[in-house]
Parts: C-alpha cells; structure tokens; sequence
C-alpha cells in the first residue's frame, strides 16, 4: 500500500486474542486485544499489553474487557476504546488522533451476523476512520496467498460479474400473501436464497427501495444485547 501525510492506509486483523496492523505490508503492531477501564467513569487506562498487565491485579477501582469474543466484537464501547488507542500507536500523532484520510481494512468472521458487521464498522468509523472497508477473512487468506478469487467464473464458462452492477440487499422484505404463497408452490431451486429470489422466479417486477447501512436486522440474542448497548 502506498501512504501520504494526508492518506494512510492500515489493514487490521481483529483477534479475540491479539489485534495485528499491518501498514506498506509490514506488521507495526501487535497488541493482545484487551483494555483495562475505571471502573467508576468508564474511562480507558489502558490496552493491550499495558491492560493486560493490569488484568492479573486485584483492584476495585478497574476492570479488563475483552471487547472480541470468537473473533467479533462483543462489548462496543471497549473495542472503540481499542481500535482508537491502537490506530493511535501506530499513526503517533499526539496532537490529533488520526490522520484525516484514513483507510482501514478489516478482516471479519465469514459467519459474521449483520449486527456484529455493523459493529466492527461504527467502532473504527468511530475511531477516525473516515474509509472503512471490511472483508471476509477467507477470501482475505485467499487474496493472501495469490489465488485467482474470480477465475471459478472464467472456468465455469461464466464471466466474472461487473462489482459497478451489484449492490447490497437489506431485510426487510414485503409481499403479497398470496404472491408468496403461489411462488412457494414451485419447485425448490439451489438459486434460492430467499423470499426475493424465489418470488422473481415467478417473473413478478420486484422494487427496491433505497435504504441505508444503519438499518439493521436482529438475528440471535446476542444482536439484541448489542442493539440494547448503543440505543
């Protein structure tokens, strides 16, 4: 990756152990990935090593927080706190927290809910990056390792997709009862993937309505704690 004063660019492995940053190909940081409060303001002492440390001592006054839990964020407000501190470390900018370009890549669990998404982007946006990209980690080790991610395409005889051509799909979706019902009583088909895709096989227009990344869909009980933390 190429970096100016005003354009710097990290990549971010978030690990339920250890967070890595990588910057022009290189790791700068290398951090267990914890951070060590106050107790009574909620104010960040501490992270990585520094809170780490910390995490073994006995005292009322503090506490450690593991803000990733199998690899996605779990406690918000910590893992903020985490991502700031170590883009801080690594930009060593004491007058302001970041440069005002910065990009971020972060590799997520491919079983990431949306929730957990949400989550992993708000905490970086919220810790100055203004360019927040966010990749699966398979395809991330894919990219790693040099293979041709869109030659299955080619070889099937079926050209790679135009990206221009293809946008993102929230829920909710609404139908007729009885339009869902009737496309319901077709065939099962591998191409479905939900009540849209199976709906269009009936050759029925679909409309899409322009919607926006901070609607987000409550999957399991753990969405709905994190949805209950930030409202």
């Amino acid at each position: 990756m190429a970096f100016g004063f005003l354009n710097q660019e990290l990549a971010i492995d978030l690990g339920t152990a250890n967070t890595i940053i990588y910057q022009n190909g290189v790791i700068v940081l290398d951090e267990p990935s914890i951070v060590a409060v106050d107790v009574a303001t909620g104010k960040c002492l501490a992270i990585g090593s520094e809170a780490k440390k910390m995490h073994e001592r006995i005292n009322p006054t503090l506490k450690t927080i593991r803000p990733l839990k199998d690899g996605v964020i779990a406690d918000f407000n910590a893992a903020e706190m985490m991502i700031r501190g170590f883009i801080r470390q690594v930009s060593k900018r004491k007058s302001s927290l970041f440069s005002p370009n910065l990009k971020v890549v972060i590799g997520i669990p491919s079983g990431s809910t949306e929730v957990e998404i949400r989550a992993v982007r708000d905490s970086t946006e919220h810790a100055g990056g203004r360019d927040v990209y966010l990749i699966f980690e398979p395809m991330a080790a894919a990219l790693g390792i040099g293979l041709d991610v869109e030659g299955e395409f080619v070889q099937s005889g079926q050209p790679a997709p135009d990206r221009e051509t293809l946008f993102a799909a929230q829920t909710p979706q609404a139908f007729p009862s009885e339009i869902l019902k009737n496309a319901y009583q077709r065939g099962f088909s591998p191409h479905f993937t939900d009540d849209a895709s199976v709906v269009s096989e009936e050759k029925i227009p679909l409309t899409y309505v322009l919607g926006e990344r901070y609607n987000i869909k409550i999957t399991t009980p753990k969405d709905l704690e994190f949805v209950r933390k930030i409202y």
